[in-house]
C-alpha cells in the first residue's frame, strides 16, 4: 500500500470514527451527562481516532448500561462492519484502586 492509499484509508476510517462517535455521544446524552472541562459527568467518549476500528467510552455511572441504552448503541454501530464499541467502567471514588473494567459492548462483523 502506498502512502497515498494509506492516507486515504486513514481519512475514510477517521470519518467513520467521527460518525459513530457522534452517534454514541447523542445516545448517551439522552440518559446521562457527558464529562466536560467544567464538571464531572457520567461518561466520556474518546475523541481521537488512533487506528483501531473502535469507539472507547469511559463510564462512571453504571446506570448507563441499561438494556434500552445497549439497544440504541447497537443501532448506531450495526451499519459499520468491523467496528466495535468498548466500554471502560471506572466508578467515581474508586479511581485510586486502579481497577477499570472494560468489555466489548457492541461489535459488527
Amino acid at each position: 500500500m502506498t502512502n497515498n492509499e494509506e492516507d486515504r484509508r486513514y481519512e475514510e476510517q477517521s470519518a467513520v470514527f467521527e460518525q459513530i462517535r457522534t452517534g454514541v455521544k447523542n445516545v448517551l446524552k439522552e440518559f446521562d451527562r457527558p464529562d466536560s472541562l467544567i464538571r464531572d459527568g457520567d461518561f466520556t467518549v474518546e475523541g481521537d481516532y488512533l487506528g483501531p476500528s473502535e469507539i472507547v467510552v469511559f463510564v462512571g455511572n453504571l446506570a448507563i448500561l441499561q438494556p434500552n441504552v445497549v439497544s440504541k448503541l447497537h443501532r448506531v454501530i450495526r451499519e459499520f462492519p468491523g467496528w466495535q464499541i468498548v466500554m471502560a467502567v471506572a466508578v467515581r471514588g474508586h479511581e485510586d484502586t486502579g481497577r477499570i473494567w472494560a468489555f466489548i459492548f457492541a461489535r459488527t462483523r
